[in-house]
């Protein structure tokens, strides 16, 4: 049985992603990897925190062969636009 606990805490979480082709290409079996792992974590990890200014803020950085800012902390404050960028990342 999974159990969600909600931190009340204010973070600063970055997070590094890993965009190289055995995560993110379908036909190289990434794609599960990327949608359901990768995005499936994320989002458990937005839904432990409560997200604003004043709480957790989160940031991404991808990188294949090079690095860059997906976002920064100051992009997102709040659960649902945060999800949404998560669902849009390529």
């Amino acid at each position: 049985m999974l159990v969600c606990v909600v931190c009340d805490r204010h973070a600063d979480i970055a997070l590094i992603l890993d965009e190289s082709t055995s995560i993110v290409e379908p036909k190289r079996g990434g794609y599960d990897n990327w949608q359901v792992s990768v995005k499936g974590l994320i989002f458990s990890l937005i839904e432990a925190f409560p997200i604003g200014r004043t709480h957790a803020r989160f940031g991404i950085v991808s990188f294949s062969r090079t690095a860059r800012l997906s976002f920064g902390f100051d992009a997102y404050n709040d659960s649902q636009t945060l999800i949404n960028a998560v669902k849009d990342m390529q």
